[in-house]
């Protein structure tokens, strides 16, 4: 859910509040307002088209994927455990690091991108919460039949939302 509400306020800001006279600004790191959420007929769509994309997506990569090496990062992780993920990409990668040189990156770039909240509120309606929770179960079905593992932790992310 926080990923689609990411990619919300960036793909509505660079439109909504982009301004050319700001030296510096980035279009990208500006939060858009509770009128843009809920109820709001372009939010609806875009959170069923987008649920639908990423079911399409993730199920294509594994299927077609299979007895090939495939990395699932989640978008709360990254946010909750910047620096471990960063460490999962690159060992998968086979990408040797320095723990000082990765700790270093890290720290310098912490805050870098992130948007200022103007306050707490509901950004899904109750159906679009569920659609999106229905999306994801199925998934999960989908690929529990097939005799894969949970690779999208999905069962304590349900349980979580």
């Amino acid at each position: 859910l926080n990923a689609l509400v990411a990619e919300w306020n960036r793909d509505v800001s660079k439109k909504v509040t982009y301004d050319p006279t700001q030296n510096g600004s980035s279009i990208h790191v500006k939060y858009v307002g509770q009128e843009y959420f809920g109820k709001n007929p372009q939010w609806n769509s875009f959170v069923m088209r987008k649920i639908r994309d990423w079911q399409q997506y993730f199920i294509g990569w594994i299927v077609n994927g299979r007895g090939h090496p495939v990395l699932v990062v989640r978008y709360e992780d990254l946010k909750t455990d910047k620096i471990g993920q960063v460490k999962r990409m690159l060992d998968f990668l086979r990408v040797p690091y320095s723990e000082d040189e990765l700790q270093k990156r890290m720290e310098a770039d912490l805050g870098t991108f992130r948007r200022k909240h103007h306050g707490e509120f509901e950004h899904f309606t109750s159906k679009q919460r569920d659609y999106v929770r229905q999306k994801i179960a199925e998934t999960l079905d989908y690929l529990k039949k097939r005799n894969y593992e949970d690779t999208l932790g999905v069962t304590e992310y349900l349980d979580s939302q």
